[in-house]
């Protein structure tokens, strides 16, 4: 499983979730829940649009989670 990033590089760069809405083109309730859930799964349309918005490629947006047995 993967999370991702958007929330933290959102806290970093001090954006909100109306900022992200708007100028990455991504739904208001969708930016909402990226800022506050780092397993939310988002689509690959939303996952190229965070990545150009933030200027970053998938592998910094995406973590894989390992999971210990």
């Amino acid at each position: 499983m993967f999370k991702h990033r958007v929330g933290e590089l959102m806290k970093e760069r001090g954006i909100t979730y109306s900022q992200l809405s708007r100028r990455a083109g991504i739904g208001m309730q969708t930016a909402k829940d990226l800022s506050s859930d780092p397993s939310y799964q988002m689509g690959t349309a939303t996952l190229y649009q965070c990545c150009k918005f933030f200027g970053v490629t998938p592998n910094d947006l995406l973590v894989e989670e390992l999971k210990v047995a």
